[in-house]
């Protein structure tokens, strides 16, 4: 199947927002303030010269935001925050309108850095979120137990479970309390072929931030993670 894609621009400033719906300009508002700097978005259309229906994507530009120094050396971190953060906030028909979610990123030297994300990795990210955000929960209320009983390390991890949750506990006895969870960024990778879905973000604490990375396998429905780290 031979197929061509031609972009299909929009708008170009992220302030004004006549040609796209509200929860598309909460999005992009959402990244501003994530992000600052400033940012561009347009609609791209992959045409097929079958009979399949075209697929269409959006495409959010970043730039002149510090978080492209900051992150310099972890471009995927920023692309994929900027597809999520622009997905959570549609609705299920908006969702359907596009095939993939485009994060790209415009450095200080003209370069450009860009990732897509199909809206299916996306809506797995937001199914699994839930999970990560028990987890927080669970850490900020200190019910230790409980996210013991989430651990389950597929033989992939190797750790035990009472060393981790006595680490949690000692380091949350002197952090300060956690306001909240900041995503940060998510990654698909592999070990020993099986899929691992990894969530960086930050716990705003009122004392200091930490850093968390939480690892998940995409493909079970069970409520549970595979590890969960302080420091990325």
């Amino acid at each position: 199947m031979t197929k061509k894609i031609s972009a299909v621009l929009l708008i170009l400033i992220a302030v004004s927002c006549d040609s796209i719906t509200d929860n598309e300009s909460k999005a992009i508002d959402d990244i501003l303030e994530f992000y600052g700097g400033a940012c561009k978005y347009s609609v791209g259309v992959v045409e097929s010269t079958d009979d399949k229906e075209d697929k269409r994507y959006f495409e959010i530009e970043l730039t002149n935001s510090v978080a492209l120094t900051r992150y310099a050396d972890k471009p995927e971190w920023t692309t994929s925050n900027l597809a999520y953060r622009f997905y959570k906030h549609l609705n299920l028909e908006e969702r359907q309108v596009y095939s993939h979610i485009r994060g790209t990123l415009l450095l200080d030297n003209g370069d450009k850095i860009k990732h897509d994300y199909s809206i299916e990795e996306l809506e797995v990210v937001d199914r699994k979120m839930k999970i990560v955000s028990d987890v927080i929960e669970m850490i900020k209320q200190k019910k230790f137990d409980d996210l013991k009983s989430y651990l389950n390390p597929e033989n992939i991890f190797t750790y035990n479970k009472d060393d981790v949750i006595n680490d949690l506990k000692n380091y949350e006895s002197k952090s300060g309390k956690i306001l909240e969870f900041r995503l940060f960024a998510f990654k698909y990778t592999s070990a020993n072929t099986k899929p691992i879905l990894s969530i960086f973000g930050v716990m705003v604490r009122d004392v200091q931030y930490t850093e968390v990375k939480i690892s998940i396998n995409p493909k079970s429905e069970k409520t549970e993670i595979m590890a969960v780290k302080y420091d990325w």
